[in-house]
C-alpha cells in the first residue's frame, strides 16, 4: 500500500497517517486521513497546516496522476505556489488563506507525490 515504507507510518483499514521525512527528521510534513473524517489534514507544527476536505483531495490525486496536466494549473481546488522557484527557493507551499498553508521542501513534495500518484490514499477518499 505504501510506496516509501521507510517513511514513518501507521495505516489501518481506517486510517492513513504517513509522514514525509525526506532526510529522517521528523520536523516533516505529514498526512491524516480517517474514514469517518471527511478533512484531509496535511502538514504539521514547524510547516503549518492545510485542512481540505476529501472530495477536493480527490480531484487533487485524479489531476496528478494524469501525466498530461501539471498539478500547479489550477485545475483542482487545492491551491499551490512554487514560492521562490526559479530563484533557487526550494519550498512549495500548499494551501490558502481558507484551508490553511503547508510548506514542504523538494524532496519532501517529490515523497508526498509518488504516494498520491502511487495509490496510497484511493482506498479512503473513495
Amino acid at each position: 500500500m505504501i510506496k516509501n515504507k521507510h517513511l514513518p507510518h501507521n495505516i489501518t483499514n481506517n486510517r492513513i497517517d504517513i509522514t514525509f521525512c525526506g532526510k529522517g527528521k521528523c520536523k516533516c510534513p505529514s498526512i491524516s486521513m480517517d474514514e469517518n473524517d471527511d478533512k484531509v489534514t496535511i502538514g504539521g507544527d514547524d510547516e503549518g497546516y492545510t485542512k481540505v476536505t476529501k472530495e477536493a483531495f480527490k480531484q487533487f490525486i485524479d489531476v496528478a496522476k494524469d501525466v498530461s496536466t501539471s498539478i500547479f494549473s489550477g485545475s483542482h481546488p487545492i491551491k499551490m505556489n512554487r514560492s521562490g522557484w526559479k530563484a533557487g527557493d526550494t519550498r512549495i507551499i500548499l494551501g490558502d488563506d481558507d484551508s490553511g498553508y503547508t510548506e514542504f521542501t523538494k524532496e519532501e513534495f517529490k515523497l508526498f507525490m509518488e504516494e498520491v500518484r502511487g495509490g496510497t490514499f484511493d482506498s479512503l477518499i473513495g
